[in-house]
């Protein structure tokens, strides 16, 4: 016990004392602030709409990262199963410490088809390793650092590609992996895009690209449920890069947390009628001819 750490010891209690602290900051902010509540009165139930469907498609984007991440281990992955797992994890991810989501998945996985949870662990900092990668480029586009960041990126991908340091992936694992991180990259510039447009900004591609490169890197440290409130500090933090103003950063995150959180009771009722905890629960392990899984 004494070798636990403390910030795992105490995970739970430090993310309700960060979400309470700016829960309080935001409502300071806004009360100071008022010009934000027009801005939130801006958005229409049409834009409420649009960006519940592109949380949708996130959805099915994050099933086809889900269906890719166990190809290596699966022969044959039960579509129906991973969109279940993917219902799950969605919720597991945002109410549980520390984007709990992907450490369900590695434990559902072990359990239910055998893929050791290290192997698990390594396609997924795979994915990680672009996402958060391409996330950086896309915050410093249209700064002078861009270029070297980019040679970089290019250098380091050709000596991996080279000696075949994929933590051991294949070629058509890899390039599908980063393909998916690409396209939810883009997902992200539009849902971005979309919610400073809904409140009365009219951001440019360039700042609306650097404003997702900001709200990506925030999962690094995303110690709150949905990260909630470190996004948002990420944002302020990076407002030289983006251009966006602390009052439509705070406007724009309100629309889109009130979204999602709307998303997210969908997700819960449908996993509630199909009753995806206990299907998951119980469904039986895939037989041994079924895994294919890498040494």
């Amino acid at each position: 016990m004494k070798n636990i750490p403390l910030i795992n010891r105490f995970k739970k209690e430090i993310s309700i004392a960060v979400l309470l602290l700016v829960s309080t900051l935001f409502i300071v902010y806004i009360i100071n602030n008022p010009s934000i509540i027009e801005s939130i009165k801006m958005a229409s139930l049409f834009s409420i709409f649009a960006i519940f469907i592109i949380y949708s498609i996130f959805l099915f984007a994050n099933f086809l990262l889900i269906k890719v991440s166990t190809l290596p281990f699966i022969k044959n992955p039960d579509n129906t199963e991973l969109f279940l797992v993917t219902i799950y994890s969605t919720l597991v991810n945002f109410f549980g410490p520390l984007q709990s989501g992907p450490g369900y998945r590695a434990i559902y996985f072990k359990s239910k088809h055998g893929i050791k949870i290290a192997q698990y662990a390594k396609i997924t900092l795979l994915y990680y390793m672009f996402f958060m990668a391409f996330s950086v480029l896309m915050l410093f586009i249209g700064t002078v650092y861009i270029f070297p960041l980019l040679l970089c990126a290019i250098i380091i991908g050709v000596i991996l590609y080279k000696k075949g340091m994929f933590l051991g992936f294949n070629i058509g694992i890899v390039s599908k992996i980063s393909l998916l991180a690409i396209v939810q990259l883009f997902l992200g510039v539009i849902l971005f895009f979309s919610e400073l447009y809904f409140i009365g900004a009219h951001p440019s591609l360039e700042s609306s690209i650097s404003y997702t490169g900001a709200a990506n890197l925030s999962i690094i440290v995303g110690i709150t449920p949905g990260a909630i409130g470190i996004r948002e500090a990420f944002l302020v933090l990076s407002q030289s890069l983006h251009g966006i103003s602390n009052s439509q950063i705070i406007a724009a995150n309100i629309l889109d947390r009130s979204v999602y959180f709307l998303f997210l009771i969908v997700l819960f009722l449908l996993s509630s009628g199909l009753h995806i905890k206990q299907r998951l629960g119980s469904k039986k392990s895939a037989p041994t001819d079924q895994k294919v899984i890498i040494p």
